[in-house]
């Protein structure tokens, strides 16, 4: 219900409510959610197969209430909050985005924020949730204090005898859920009312009375929570934050009253479908046991295989023929299809495609209802989740503000320890930025397919589109390790292509021994469990006595013999006693392949 004109801070204002003022507000939220509570038990009967809730004496009572066909409305229900539980990503913002500290502070509060999610186990309660919301039209998050672990927790309630108030911007003025218990369970549950619940008793003794159901309220609001069994307060407590700790998310509606749920008016086609089907069955089988026909001239009948009957007119003995009317059958998928397009639920969805893969067209056209409403879904609940980790990080502060807390989690794929107080961490900073990234709407693939045309175009960058796979990554952590990957790719090729210059090494008379050793030992380090840049750099390392060599150029320009130069007084003259100039360059080529070029030069005096 949407209260107009709500003043919220005269409402703050007011005093706490007693037990009679709680269930007089609840009574009233009731007589006006009255359609609403029966439409929600008319979805439950038909997702249950229980169509005599729904239209009692429709199907025919050979079938007991059974369904002869597929329950197209849970199957639906199912199909849509699988689809749409997979919960957003928590981001915290700094107004100082060139302060590294601020950009630190934003990224504690992120994983502060992103921990509410994973202590509550939020992922795990969101499938329900999201049922909820296609299937009543509404879905219900709860803050609740855990003393325990001294964090906020998120309870997605089970809304089906849920009550609330709502103000025109979608905050929670109060909230209240109805339940029975049995009064043994109350007694086990609140040992500290055991002697009010003993005054509910007559006979403690008696076994009947110990079941008897009693009716449970809980209420929120802004300044109180309680639980309420018949006229008695078994729990109140203030509320810790300046608001009720509740935030509704409801499907869009036309007018103001109760939401509507996805399948409140294919109920009643889904029971036609199922009464189809029933009377088609029952068609059939008549057809087929329908009575014999026989000549006056067979006065016996025996029926079975490999029987024989003797008779002057074979074309008198038969069955009564019973046909049944060819309109059923069409009628059947008539009715099928006309569920599908009341609930919105798309035929693709079922793997009944007839339209080109290769172009994808018509399953664009096929499946766009269907990206739409989840995409709608995802626009109202990163609003809410938004109130909603704005409210733990308000409770976190008001209830545990010097209280040293360790959170483990994972974000985007890399897991994380840090440790906050919420007076030092927090510091009554609230907000919060809830998103379901560039592909909020799209299923996996074509999720996965949009990314990377866009990549591909330009209109982002490869750090963006890592950022919004549909998979849980560290997009930092994994640009990292590409980058480490292609270095490693590239030393491994350069050490490949080095190999290539043995050849010619050993053709013009040089020791390649060298190089094959240094390949063999990389080898052996790599098998040692080394990795590639360790081994090169152990045993491609430089030598002692080269690393204490005179600089190559001051050794060309005669300052000094470098390694393997010859000895003062060595004969540098070659055969019949040239001199001899050997000039080598090795280099690499545009193709990045390893080349090497020798040149041999003899002089000879002349005689003069």
């Amino acid at each position: 219900m949407v209260a107009y004109g709500t003043d919220r801070n005269a409402s703050m204002s007011k005093p706490r409510k007693n037990v009679k003022q709680v269930k007089a507000t609840v009574e009233q939220l009731r007589e006006l959610c009255r359609e609403r509570d029966i439409a929600i038990k008319s979805v439950i009967a038909a997702r249950d197969g229980d169509y005599d809730k729904v239209a009692p004496g429709m199907l025919p009572e050979d079938f007991d209430g059974h369904a002869l066909v597929s329950n197209l409305v849970d199957t639906a229900a199912r199909d849509i909050s699988e689809v749409m539980a997979p919960l957003p990503s928590v981001q915290c913002n700094s107004l100082r985005q060139n302060s590294e500290a601020a950009k630190k502070a934003a990224q504690i509060r992120s994983r502060i924020g992103q921990s509410y999610f994973n202590n509550s186990r939020l992922q795990d309660q969101m499938y329900g949730g999201t049922d909820r919301y296609a299937s009543f039209g509404y879905m219900v998050y709860v803050v609740e204090p855990d003393f325990d672990d001294k964090m906020p927790v998120i309870r997605v309630d089970d809304c089906q005898s849920a009550y609330y108030l709502v103000d025109t911007r979608g905050r929670t003025l109060c909230y209240a859920t109805t339940a029975t218990a049995k009064l043994s369970e109350l007694r086990y549950l609140y040992p500290e009312y055991a002697a009010q619940f003993n005054t509910m008793l007559p006979n403690i003794y008696s076994t009947e009375q110990q079941d008897k159901d009693c009716d449970l309220i809980s209420y929120y609001d802004e300044n109180q929570i309680s639980i309420i069994c018949e006229d008695m307060e078994l729990l109140h407590i203030e509320n810790p934050i300046s608001r009720c700790p509740v935030r509704v998310v409801q499907r869009p509606y036309l007018t103001p009253g109760h939401a509507r749920g996805q399948f409140d008016d294919v109920i009643w086609v889904q029971v036609a479908r199922a009464m189809v089907a029933s009377y088609t069955m029952n068609a059939l089988e008549q057809s087929v046991n329908a009575p014999v026909v026989l000549p006056n001239d067979i006065t016996e009948m025996v029926i079975g295989p490999l029987e024989a009957v003797q008779t002057d007119n074979p074309q008198g003995v038969g069955r009564v023929p019973l046909n049944i009317p060819q309109g059923v059958f069409p009628e059947s998928q008539m009715l099928a299809m006309e569920q599908m397009k009341g609930s919105r639920y798309p035929e693709g969805r079922s793997g009944n495609i007839d339209a080109s893969i290769i172009t994808g067209q018509g399953v664009q056209a096929l499946m766009g209802t269907f990206d739409t409403q989840i995409q709608t879904f995802q626009t109202l609940n990163s609003s809410a989740l938004e109130d909603i980790v704005s409210m733990c990080f308000e409770m976190d502060e008001a209830l545990w503000r010097n209280v040293e807390k360790t959170v483990r989690g994972d974000d985007e794929g890399s897991p994380y320890e840090i440790t906050y107080v919420p007076s030092k961490d927090i510091k009554g900073d609230h907000t919060s930025t809830i998103s379901y990234g560039a592909i909020a709407g799209l299923d996996p693939n074509r999720g996965l397919v949009f990314l990377l045309q866009a990549q591909s175009a330009g209109l982002i960058s490869k750090e963006t589109a890592r950022r919004y796979l549909p998979v849980d990554l560290n997009a930092v952590a994994e640009n990292q390790s590409i980058g480490i990957e292609t270095m490693r790719d590239s030393l491994t090729i350069a050490i490949a292509q080095l190999a290539q210059a043995i050849p010619g090494m050993a053709a013009q008379g040089q020791d390649p021994r060298e190089i094959v050793m240094q390949f063999a030992d990389i080898l052996k380090e790599i098998q040692r469990g080394s990795s590639i840049e360790e081994a090169a750099t152990k045993v491609l390392a430089p030598k002692e006595d080269q690393q204490a060599a005179q600089d190559p150029l001051a050794a060309l320009l005669g300052g000094g013999g470098a390694p393997g130069a010859p000895a003062e007084g060595q004969s540098t003259q070659g055969p019949s006693g040239a001199s001899a100039l050997l000039a080598s360059l090795t280099g690499l080529t545009p193709g990045g392949q390893a080349n090497m070029q020798s040149t041999v030069m003899r002089k000879q005096p002349v005689p003069a």
